[in-house]
């Protein structure tokens, strides 16, 4: 059986067939790919042009009214934040509208919280 992966790294995209049996020269061919492209001295350390359009929703927001303090939320609020951001960046229907964003990831995160998700 084979597996494709597309793999992107610092703008070049891989595309990349592989064996189930061979997954760790897989793993040798991406870090390879990594070394090659990060050799030439152009790889940023770091990335953060999507820093301020997250939303950076917290677990224990008291807004948010969750059980216990959101001691239990982390996860769900975490996942939440990638979700309203792909939300507010054409994929709308992932969200409810509600009068804010706020509001709307607030309930998200309470059905991600809910016993058929977690």
């Amino acid at each position: 059986m084979e597996i494709t992966f597309l793999v992107y790294i610092q703008g070049h995209i891989f595309l990349l067939g592989v064996e189930l049996l061979k997954l760790s020269g897989l793993l040798t061919a991406l870090a390879a790919l990594c070394s090659l492209c990060c050799a030439s001295g152009a790889a940023p350390g770091y990335c953060i042009y999507k820093v301020d359009s997250t939303p950076d929703l917290a677990q224990c927001d008291p807004e948010a009214g969750f059980w216990q303090d959101g001691e239990l939320f982390c996860g769900p609020a975490a996942v939440s934040n990638s979700l309203m951001w792909l939300a507010n960046h054409g994929f709308d229907r992932l969200s409810a509208k509600m009068k804010t964003d706020k509001e709307s990831q607030i309930a998200m995160v309470k059905i991600l919280a809910a016993r058929d998700f977690m």
